[in-house]
């Protein structure tokens, strides 16, 4: 990132960042968001909503002036996808742990992208191709 001049030089100076995620629980039952409210975060709600992910994220994405879209081949935005990708499973194995939520976790796992070939697409499916080989989620 040293190099990039869209990333903020605060952003270059950081040691750690958070990645959160959200969902809706009702009645004990996680119900997905829909993919029209799915917005990504960037500590307020950013105009994105073209990843539908069935959940809410907020990171520090690196968007543009008026939030309408993230910088999408920016290192920084590549690396928070691959997190999403891999970090989701992480969250959904906790929540199985849960015994009133365990049976409505499948409802947060997100759809891998297929048949695209942009960067964000690739680094997202590549942190979700790991977290399914190595993250136990599914309840037993």
């Amino acid at each position: 990132m040293a190099n990039d001049k869209i990333v903020p030089e605060k952003l270059k100076e950081i040691k750690k960042s958070k990645l959160s995620f959200a969902c809706q629980i009702k009645e004990n039952k996680i119900l997905k968001i829909e993919p029209d409210k799915s917005f990504l975060f960037t500590y307020l709600p950013t105009n994105v909503d073209d990843y539908k992910f069935p959940f809410l994220v907020n990171a520090d994405f690196l968007t543009t002036a008026n939030r309408q879209s993230i910088h999408l081949k920016n290192i920084w935005n590549l690396f928070l996808f691959e997190q999403i990708g891999y970090l989701c499973f992480k969250w959904i194995s906790k929540l199985s742990q849960s015994d009133e939520l365990k049976n409505s976790i499948t409802s947060l796992i997100p759809a891998r992208f297929n048949g695209s070939y942009e960067l964000i697409h690739e680094n997202f499916n590549k942190g979700y191709d790991r977290a399914i080989n190595e993250i136990a989620f599914l309840p037993t």
